[in-house]
Formats: C-alpha cells, structure tokens, sequence
C-alpha cells in the first residue's frame, strides 16, 4: 500500500510550478505555468495587474495502468516598473484537475515571485533575463481497492488516501520579445530547481489499518520551454505548453487579461 500511495503522489507535481516527487523507480516531472514576464513592455513607475485561466490535459501511464486527467487553473500576476529594464513581479494560482482512475483530485496553490532585466537587440526584438523563487502547497485525494483477506475469503477494502505536498524552488531563464504588428510573440526558457516535503495518511472503509508516511522529496531540476502570443489591443494573450516524458504527455493552454496598467 505505501508503494501505491507514493507512486500517485508524484501526480501532485502537475501544475503551476516545475515540481517531480521520486517514488521508488517512478519519476514524474510536469510543468504548467504562464509566460514569466507578465506584460512585455516595461516602463518605469508603471505597475500590470492580468488574470488568466489554463486549460490542462494529461495522458499518463503507471503501474501498467493507463489515465488520464483534466483540469483548469485561474492565475494572476502583478508587475512593478521599477526603471525601463528592470522590474518586479508575482505570480499566484489556484489549479483543480480530475482523473478517471482511482477517484483521482488534485488541488494546488501555487505562487512565484520573480525579478526582471530587459535587454534590448533591435526596435523590435528584446531579451529578458529572469530569476525567482517561489512554491507549492497541494493536497491530492484517491481511492484505491486494496485486498484483505479474512477467514476463508478474500474481500476489497476500498481505501482513501490524502497525500499533502510543499515545495519550494528557484528559477532561472530566459524569454524574448519578438514585435510583429499588433502581436508580440514570446518564446521562454525555464530551468528550476525544487525541493520539499510530503505527508500521505490511509483511511480503510472496513476499519483496517495502514499506515501514515512522510518525508522530504529530494531536490531535482527540471527544463521546460513555452510561448505566449500577446495582441496589444486588447490587452489579451493566448499561451500554450506540450510536456513530453516516457508514457507521458502534458498539454496546456493558457488566456489572459490585462486587467489594469498604471
């Protein structure tokens, strides 16, 4: 049971942040998380609040179980100008994701403060460098059939386990400004590492006992690259993220709003 347990503990780390939890041989590593820079034009003394939402997809395979999971995220970011290169910012979340095995639900709250340095290449093409740090708070909820056997039969104890998660991380990277017309196409690079710890109880629907587990999760890094579309008009961008690993593949689609610049 405990092996079960810290396998779909690894699910945990799908959101906001780059976060992989090691249980045993399985490794899980997933990213889903908006552009770095929350508005791409930098003035001083100006601040950007935007919110967003994230569409999220994940098709998986553990424990020669194949799965699926589907999920939403809203987001937020504040930025503050401190020079025409410089700035500051924070990024916020809630995400909520669905599986359809094991009574799979995921909740996370995840959160990001970063620091921005903008260097200029041409009229029309910038560079930024990034760096942060920031974590998670998550909770994972399943239930599993675990078979007991009692005198002279074998029954199927249905069993509930909550598995709650912090991580902390730094981040490090790089995103470009590319201006086409109206349009202001952004590739990123991120790399971070991340670190934390777990804590995995067991409840028995028929009274039997399992036991707690806790731990740290060892620090790890972990790479993913991304774009983001932003059309200045409207204020609006459209972001999108694909994760591949060995039987695993992530896909995420981000909209966000400029809510406010001033």
């Amino acid at each position: 049971m405990k092996r079960i347990s810290l396998v779909f503990l690894a699910l945990i780390s799908l959101w906001l942040s780059p976060d992989t939890v090691q249980a045993g041989e399985n490794t899980l590593s997933f990213v889903i998380a908006p552009p770095p820079v929350g508005y791409p034009v930098f003035e001083k003394g100006v601040s950007d609040q935007t919110l967003g939402g994230n569409f999220i997809y994940v098709t998986s395979k553990l424990m020669n179980t194949s799965f699926q999971l589907f999920g939403a995220m809203i987001f937020g970011n504040w930025q503050y100008c401190v020079t025409n290169k410089f700035a500051l910012s924070g990024n916020y979340g809630a995400s909520f994701l669905l599986g359809n095995k094991y009574d799979l639900m995921m909740i996370q709250l995840p959160y990001q403060f970063n620091l921005a340095y903008q260097i200029d290449l041409t009229e029309d093409v910038s560079l930024f460098l990034l760096g942060g740090a920031g974590g998670d708070l998550g909770v994972t909820f399943m239930t599993v059939e675990v078979p007991q056997f009692v005198p002279n039969v074998i029954v199927i104890d249905p069993t509930t386990v909550i598995t709650k998660i912090f991580t902390g991380k730094i981040t490090g990277g790089l995103q470009a400004n590319i201006g086409l017309g109206q349009f202001i196409f952004s590739p990123f690079g991120l790399y971070t590492y991340t670190a934390g710890t777990y804590m995995t109880e067991q409840t028995s629907a028929m009274s039997f006992n399992y036991p707690s587990s806790a731990g740290a999760i060892d620090g790890y890094s972990t790479t993913v690259l991304g774009f983001d579309l932003f059309y200045k008009p409207a204020g609006v961008s459209l972001s999108s993220m694909t994760h591949f690993r060995p039987d695993t593949t992530l896909v995420s689609i981000a909209l966000k709003w400029l809510l406010s610049r001033n």
